[in-house]
């Protein structure tokens, strides 16, 4: 049975039993969601949210702060396969669960991204999505509960019953999208794994059949033309989770490879563009090609704000400098178009001047598989984040090599105090 091979994987795997090259994909995806929720914790909507989390309380609370934490600056990690944005769903449950010292969280991190992004393959995401479904809200309660079933050391029975209890809580769909809603889906997801897993510890039985049931199973009922096998299909030697993307900027996943094209070609002469042109591809253009920048989060996913932004500042950061009235009417001038031809991350730009074009391009977006994040990239990141936020990086990077889960959760979780 599928859900029963699943588990048992789950419940038995050791973090010493994957390959090297993915034992060091997790430790950086989980440097990095730090670095996220760094950047994070600086962001108005986290302060918002803050008064809801102080009432949830205890584990809920501080896990439901942590993701909105790690989601908020949108720069955390996407799996382009599912657009599926993984570390906050499966972060915020291990940080609250485990104890300072205990190694094992890293097992368990490895156990969640696998299993979620394999069941997005499993449910065949361009139909799920099709659908209206947001995958981070309903793939992410299941491979998360399974993740801190893991570090509870439940047996193979009970990561079973936790992946069926998160099963009962998946939702979430695309009419978030351009809103701040958005980023409740995988906070709330968080939330959901958390407590998925605490009722399978406390021994409360669930379906066997969360995914493979004909009635009420994930795979008939959100999608069409499932696989449910693949979820287990080559599990512990095919690694899913070695496509997930890190990224490089605080920005839409669709747009990262818009500003490593820009940042070329930025300059003190960026108001004398006469127009320009974007392609991007189907999904990315979904996302940011006829996007408004009336806001922090519209300006993050907007290609025409993000490449003004970029073309006349250098660079991209948090500061957004919405109401600039230099990046406003460059954004203006700039046309963004759908390219059928163009990969999920790829971008084409063409930059008209009076008497000259110019013309950049990219096919994979930094932070990509095919272009990972070095170690002091993601450095570098948690660095200008933890500036941002005022905090000392060295401590931080001092938290996750000495494995003080509670020191992290503390900075994630204490916005109202430094606010």
């Amino acid at each position: 049975m599928i859900e029963r091979a699943a588990a048992e994987w789950a419940a038995s795997f050791r973090f010493e039993d994957a390959p090297a090259n993915v034992r060091e994909t997790v430790e950086s995806i989980f440097l990095d969601a730090i670095a996220s929720g760094v950047a994070g914790s600086t962001m108005q909507l986290v302060r918002d949210v803050e008064p809801v989390a102080r009432d949830l309380g205890g584990g809920a609370g501080t896990t439901f702060l942590a993701g909105y934490a790690i989601t908020a600056a949108t720069a955390c990690d996407v799996y382009r396969p599912g657009l599926c944005h993984v570390t906050p769903v499966t972060v915020p449950p291990l940080l609250a669960l485990a104890e300072d010292g205990d190694r094992d969280l890293l097992a368990a991190l490895t156990v969640g991204l696998e299993l979620t992004t394999r069941l997005l393959v499993a449910l065949n995401y361009p139909r799920l999505r099709g659908r209206g479904w947001h995958a981070p809200g309903v793939a992410g309660p299941v491979g998360a509960a399974a993740a801190a079933a893991r570090l509870l050391r439940l047996d193979a029975r009970g990561v079973r019953n936790a992946m069926a209890h998160g099963a009962l809580q998946s939702a979430g769909t695309f009419a978030a999208l351009g809103t701040e809603a958005v980023k409740f889906t995988q906070a709330r997801a968080a939330v959901a794994a958390l407590l998925a897993a605490s009722m399978a510890r406390a021994g409360v039985a669930a379906s066997d059949a969360w995914l493979t049931a004909e009635d009420g199973g994930l795979a008939s009922t959100y999608t069409d033309d499932a696989n449910p096998a693949a979820l287990v299909a080559g599990l512990g030697d095919e690694w899913e989770l070695s496509r997930i993307s890190l990224r490089r900027w605080p920005a839409a996943s669709s747009v990262q490879s818009l500003i490593a094209v820009c940042r070329l070609h930025a300059g003190p002469d960026a108001a004398d563009i006469v127009s320009a042109r974007i392609a991007l591809s189907p999904g990315a253009y979904l996302v940011s090609g006829d996007r408004p920048w009336r806001t922090p989060l519209e300006a993050q996913q907007s290609a025409r704000w993000v490449a003004a932004t970029v073309l006349t500042e250098g660079d991209w950061w948090l500061d957004q400098k919405l109401g600039d009235p230099r990046i406003d009417a460059l954004a203006r001038r700039i046309e963004v178009v759908a390219n059928d031809e163009l990969s999920d991350a790829a971008v084409r730009i063409e930059i008209e001047w009076s008497d000259s074009i110019v013309r950049g391009e990219r096919d994979t977006a930094p932070g990509d598989p095919e272009e990972p994040l070095t170690r002091a990239q993601i450095e570098a990141k948690l660095r200008q984040a933890a500036q941002s936020a005022s905090l000392d990086a060295d401590e931080i990077l001092a938290a996750v090599e000495a494995a003080a889960y509670s020191k992290l959760t503390g900075l994630l979780a204490a916005v109202a105090v430094r606010a």
